[in-house]
């Protein structure tokens, strides 16, 4: 990604649909924010995508370390996580949206393996109404979190 241009990944998607939604709903509502993770490969990237997002919404944020439940594939049968008690509300009230649109899951996501939606296909509001999600959302509810491996060895929002 290091050599993707700006115009080439979701900003010129995403503006719009924000400013349309805000309009819509007469409010300064849904808050939304951007976060971006710098690694090694696109930490030079930060100041651009700073520069990019700063007044288009609420909080542009980033940082350098992100939690070991990234590494969840590097994970061994010896590595012991509390079983998850509670219902993770980020599927309620985030949407985490990747470089080229692609709305997955949690921001936990960061291969991109639990996709829902795309927003150069779908509006926001069609993104957050998919099938896909409420089937995530509804497993949450009935609290059959280890259904959803992401869910079953996050680390992120445990009891």
């Amino acid at each position: 990604m290091a050599d993707l241009p700006m115009s080439n990944t979701v900003a010129p998607l995403l503006q719009p649909h924000l400013m349309a939604l805000r309009k819509e709903l007469r409010m300064h509502a849904p808050t939304i924010e951007t976060v971006f993770y710098a690694m090694q490969k696109n930490a030079q990237e930060l100041p651009l995508y700073i520069k990019r997002w700063k007044g288009i919404v609420d909080h542009v944020k980033y940082g350098h370390d992100i939690s070991s439940s990234f590494s969840i594939n590097k994970k061994s049968a010896d590595d012991h996580l509390p079983v998850r008690q509670k219902t993770c509300m980020n599927i309620w009230e985030r949407m985490t949206i990747h470089w080229n649109g692609d709305v997955s899951l949690c921001n936990e996501d960061i291969d991109g393996d639990y996709i829902v939606a795309n927003l150069a296909r779908q509006t926001i509001k069609e993104a957050w109404n998919t099938d896909k999600l409420k089937a995530y959302r509804n497993l949450h509810k009935e609290k059959r979190f280890q259904e959803i491996p992401l869910c079953k060895n996050c680390d992120m929002f445990s009891p």
